[in-house]
């Protein structure tokens, strides 16, 4: 059995333990039974070697007791001490670097994809506006052959013309919602660095929220930017995006029927840290539990339609501050996303 001697803050957080004294517990009391069993495997096989290393997913409890649903990629690596005197464990957290190179992946893909696609409608869109043009402009149209010796030919105010208005309107809104979803992929894909240089935060924040100045009659945005926050290094307009991504995430949360729809931007200095703390918060439907973990995957939607890149893109951008974002319930009810920015 293995009795920690040792164990930092870190180690206590990546594994959801409370702050407390854990000097002379067996491992296997304070883990879950399946974390135990990698932890005790890679201990074991160092204190019998000298040194092991493993790859592996790691379970944590969540905050309401599930211990399924938030897997956390991991390296362990152990190395023996002297005359016996026990092994060095060293958890190291994998979850963003293998989100940066699940990212970097789908890069790649969105630039294809938008390649492939942006390529055929152009084409389609001018074929399907210049039939609406030609059969409007024709006072009777007649294909050879189509019709009898005798027969009505159709007029524009038959059927046949509500036939072709319909079918190109379709065609050409079709097309545009195509282009929006390939421009959407192209900025993902090519989307340029952040041009960090210094600026408030809180001028970003209302710069966001000017964007949706009479733009609701039934939501309301407020405010609570604090006071006495330092200047950082920002890119402005890259960072107004994020916000205004989530604000329009938020009023899309909205249900019809709901009684109070409110999005609420809060902004402070979390002193002890050295970070500026951004909010956002709705009063909405909420996030599956389930679904926390992957908000921030390219091509994750929860809506049943878009593209499933805007968070992406928001993870980008704030990583690319040196932040980082995640979301969580908000109280009582809707979403919180949390954005950590580095002070200058």
């Amino acid at each position: 059995h293995n009795r920690i001697s040792t164990i930092n803050t870190a180690a206590k957080s990546m594994l959801r333990l409370e702050d407390a004294d854990f000097t002379g517990i067996e491992l296997d009391a304070i883990v879950e039974r399946e974390n135990g069993t990698v932890l005790n495997r890679v201990m074991g096989r160092a204190r019998r070697v000298g040194f092991a290393s493993e790859q592996t997913t790691l379970r944590r409890e969540r905050d309401d007791g599930d211990s399924n649903d938030t897997p956390m990629s991991v390296a362990l690596t152990a190395s023996a001490l002297p005359d016996g005197g026990g092994a060095v464990l060293v958890i190291e957290d994998l979850s963003e670097l293998m989100a940066a190179q699940r990212a970097s992946a789908w890069q790649e893909v969105a630039r294809r994809m938008a390649h492939e696609i942006k390529n055929p409608l152009t084409p389609i869109q001018l074929s399907a506006e210049r039939i609406a043009k030609r059969f409007a402009e024709a006072p009777q149209f007649a294909v050879t052959g189509a019709f009898a010796p005798g027969a009505n030919v159709p007029t524009s105010q038959d059927p046949l013309q509500s036939v072709i208005d319909e079918s190109t309107a379709t065609i050409l809104r079709e097309v545009h919602s195509l282009k929006t979803m390939v421009d959407e992929f192209s900025r993902f894909a090519k989307l340029p660095d952040a041009k960090l240089e210094t600026g408030h935060l809180n001028d970003v924040v209302a710069l966001a929220v000017e964007v949706f100045n009479d733009r609701f009659d039934d939501v309301r945005i407020e405010t609570e930017l604090g006071s006495g926050i330092p200047d950082t290094q920002v890119d402005r307009e890259q960072l107004k995006r994020v916000f205004v991504n989530l604000i329009e995430n938020s009023v899309e949360a909205f249900a019809d029927d709901a009684v109070e729809k409110v999005v609420s931007i809060a902004t402070r200095h979390d002193t002890a840290r050295d970070l500026l703390i951004a909010q956002v918060s709705d009063t909405g439907k909420g996030i599956d539990p389930a679904n926390l973990q992957r908000l921030f995957q390219p091509y994750f939607s929860t809506k049943g339609r878009g593209t499933g890149l805007g968070l992406a893109i928001v993870r980008r951008i704030v990583t690319e501050h040196g932040g980082k974002i995640f979301g969580v319930a908000n109280a009582p009810q809707g979403a919180k996303f949390i954005i950590e920015l580095p002070v200058s």
